[in-house]
This record gives C-alpha cells, sequence and structure tokens, in this order.
C-alpha cells in the first residue's frame, strides 16, 4: 500500500488511482521502464530510488527482469547504474539477469559494460556469468570476446565449470563468421575435457561449415556424428542442404533433401527455403520455382523471403517476361512485397535491356513507400553491364541514378 501511495503521488508527476479495478493497474517496475523509453528519465530515476530504498535488491532485480521481457536492455543497464551511483553493489545474481537480458536483446555494448563492471568491483562470476556472456557474445557475433571469456571460465579458481552448453554457445558464435577451423579447436578442446558431445553440438559445427560454404567439411562432420552413435535430424539436413546451396550445387542440396526424407525427417520451411536458394545460386530457376512449388504443397505457408529467392532466380536468368506473372502471384497469396522483392523484379528487367520496364518497376517501387537504396542502384548497374545494354560502367552508373530520380519525380515525390 505504501509503494502504491507513492505511485499515485501527483507531485511525482505520475498518477495512479488505488480504487482503479486491480487489471488497470501497472507494476511499479514497469512504470519506470515504461517512463525510461518514454524520455522521462528524472522521475524513472527518482522512483526507481525510493522503491529501491524500501524493497531493497529485490526490486532492482524485479526492474531488469521487466525490462527482459520488453527485450531492453539499455533501461536495465541504466536502472542498475543509478543504484551503483549510490554505492550499492548488486549482486552476482542481479547482475546475470542483466547479461540474459542483454542475451535476449542482443545488445553487445551493455554486455561488455556490465563485465567491465563485474571486473571493477572485483565480484566473483560463476558458471551462469560466464555462459551467458559467452552466449551474449555468440549472439552479438563477437568471436574474439567469446573466446576470451572462455579462457578466463577455463582459467576459473572458484568452482566455474565449462559444459556442453557453454561449448556449443561459443560454437555458434564461431557460425557467425564462418570460422570452421576455431569451430573443430573448441571441438576438440571439449573432447580433451570429457566432455561427449551431443547432436546439437555437431549441429552446431556442421553449421558453422554450411555458413562458410565447405560442403565437404559439413559431410565430413555429418560422418563423424553417425560414428559416434548420433542420429542426424532435421537440422541437420538443413545446415547440408544449405552448404550445398551456397555452393550452387542443386544435385547434393537434392540427395540430402531426399537423405532426410528416408531417414523419417519432416522437412521444414528452413529446408525448402534452402532447396529454393539452392536453385537460385545455381541458376536454376525451374528447380527454384519446383521446390517453391513443393513447399506450398507440403502444407507451409510461403513467406516473402523464399519467394524473393525464387524470384531473383528468374531474375538472374533475364526472364523479364514473367516478371508481372511472379509479382500478381506473390500479390495473390497476400503477402506485401518488399524493397528486395522489387529490387529482383527490376535486376530481371534491366538484365534483360528492358530499360523503359526498369523505369516502370522503380516507380511502381516508389509509390508502395519503399525506397530504391545503394544495393538496388549497384544491382541495376551490374545488370546493365552485363546484358551490355550499357557496356561502360560509368555511364550505366549515371543512367541508374538518373532512372532512380525520374521514379521519384513521376510519383510526385
Amino acid at each position: 500500500n505504501t509503494i502504491l501511495e507513492f505511485f499515485s503521488s501527483s507531485t511525482r508527476g505520475v498518477t495512479m488511482s488505488l480504487s482503479a479495478p486491480t487489471g488497470s493497474r501497472v507494476s511499479p517496475a514497469k512504470r519506470i521502464v515504461r517512463l525510461y523509453k518514454s524520455g522521462k528519465a528524472e522521475i524513472a530515476d527518482e522512483l526507481l530510488m525510493e522503491s529501491f530504498n524500501r524493497l531493497g535488491a529485490a526490486f532492482l532485480r524485479n526492474v531488469i527482469q521487466t525490462c527482459k521481457e520488453s527485450g531492453d536492455a539499455a533501461e536495465g543497464w541504466r536502472g542498475m547504474c543509478k543504484v551503483m551511483e549510490t554505492g550499492a553493489t548488486p549482486d552476482i545474481t542481479t547482475f546475470n539477469m542483466l547479461l540474459a537480458t542483454c542475451a535476449k536483446a542482443r545488445d553487445l555494448n551493455v554486455a561488455r559494460a556490465c563485465w567491465k563492471e563485474l571486473s571493477q568491483r572485483k565480484i566473483r562470476v560463476n558458471t551462469v556469468t560466464y555462459n551467458t556472456m559467452i552466449n551474449v557474445c555468440a549472439r552479438g557475433a563477437d568471436l574474439h570476446m567469446a573466446e576470451q571469456i572462455m579462457h578466463l571460465m577455463l582459467q576459473d579458481q572458484f568452482g566455474a565449470k565449462a559444459s556442453a552448453v557453454t561449448f556449443t554457445s561459443l560454437i555458434t558464435s564461431c557460425a557467425q563468421t564462418g570460422q570452421v577451423s576455431k569451430a573443430e579447436y573448441w571441438f576438440s578442446q571439449m573432447a580433451n575435457l570429457g566432455i561427449t558431445a551431443d547432436q546439437v553440438i555437431y549441429n552446431c559445427v556442421i553449421d558453422v561449415c554450411a555458413k562458410a560454404s565447405k560442403l565437404n567439411k559439413a559431410e565430413e562432420w555429418m560422418a563423424k556424428m553417425i560414428d559416434a552413435g548420433l542420429c542426424p535430424d532435421i537440422k541437420t539436413y538443413n545446415s547440408l542442404i544449405n552448404a550445398a546451396a551456397k555452393s550452387g550445387n542443386m544435385e547434393t542440396a537434392e540427395k540430402w533433401f531426399f537423405e532426410a526424407k528416408r531417414a523419417g525427417c519432416t522437412p521444414d520451411i528452413v529446408t525448402f527455403g534452402a532447396m529454393i536458394h539452392a536453385g537460385a545460386k545455381s541458376h536454376r530457376s525451374d528447380k527454384a520455382i519446383y521446390w517453391l512449388e513443393q513447399q506450398s504443397k507440403h502444407g507451409l505457408i510461403l513467406n516473402i523471403r523464399c519467394l524473393n529467392t525464387m524470384l531473383h532466380a528468374v531474375a538472374s536468368e533475364g526472364d523479364a517476361a514473367s516478371m508481372q506473372g511472379w509479382y500478381d502471384f506473390i500479390k495473390n497469396f497476400d503477402i506485401k512485397p518488399n524493397a528486395i522483392t522489387y529490387g529482383c523484379i527490376v535486376h530481371g528487367c534491366a538484365r534483360a535491356g528492358q530499360l523503359v520496364k526498369v523505369l516502370e518497376w522503380l516507380r511502381h517501387m516508389v509509390l508502395e513507400n519503399l525506397d530504391p537504396d545503394l544495393i538496388t542502384c549497384r544491382t541495376i548497374i551490374t545488370a546493365l553491364v552485363d546484358s551490355k545494354s550499357i557496356p561502360e560502367s560509368s555511364s550505366a552508373a549515371q543512367w541508374a541514378y538518373g532512372a532512380i530520380i525520374c521514379a521519384y519525380a513521376h510519383a510526385g515525390k
């Protein structure tokens, strides 16, 4: 009641009726986070400190938990800093909660600041701290820092122990930059520590190979996985299909698709997306269209990403004649085309040398409140030069920029 009375005080700039229905009340923690987000930091700081002084560390953890639910680590960090300004030192549980919030929000900057504060205050970290920090680094694609944290963990003398979860996060971090050798190194380090690799870790290594376009390596690790007595699942096969797709190897992608079916794995939207990508990468629009149709037949919802992949395959072959048909096809599925969709169509028309069509589609794009970006412009330039419609790149660039200016002019913008 004291807290509710405090929040109902008009002198604080916040009103809250004590007689309001229970369902309409906003918790003090949520109110503080909302105030931070709305730019009313001074009011939020005042309310935070009043509640912290009354309820202690439990209230600060409540605020951070609220930030985690909303996926905003910065507001949680601001609240923690305000508390630390008073000379109070949050415990490791509170820091771990904030790091978990950083992981969800993929906020590496706040995580780094949090880690620095832990070091400066000489707060003893634990297994949860190390694991969560490595997970943040994995999500933020900072392999270097993830490895630094891992080395510190392996040297920890206060009971922190690396586990399969730790190595999974670290190897996932390798996938962000396609560091196959790093992934293999940490896999061997895990074995040296006597930690048994499970299906998830093997899938992570195979995924690293796939993202680095190392098809042979991915297949090699698939064999190791089977030798270890583990059964590949659809995630395993998706990574292999993706590796084949990145290499433009349609036949191998189809081979692994049918292997997955024989193994009793049910293809999902990721599987079909990879198959469509394989068709696009191998310049086989017929295959891209076929696998798009298969995705629909399997009862999986078509999304703009897989449709754009298919459209890119058609555009790469300069099939401008079918662009309108595919655009109508996308619209019939009640899917809103995005800038990539129009970029693919413009690319196809430019490759076919149909410059008038390029202008028409650019104008259509602008009318849909989608702005052609640098990628769109480069796509037009490359297509014009490759198709020899405008052989000189400098002239092609002038034409592309002029076409975009005309599109805005025709749209009255």
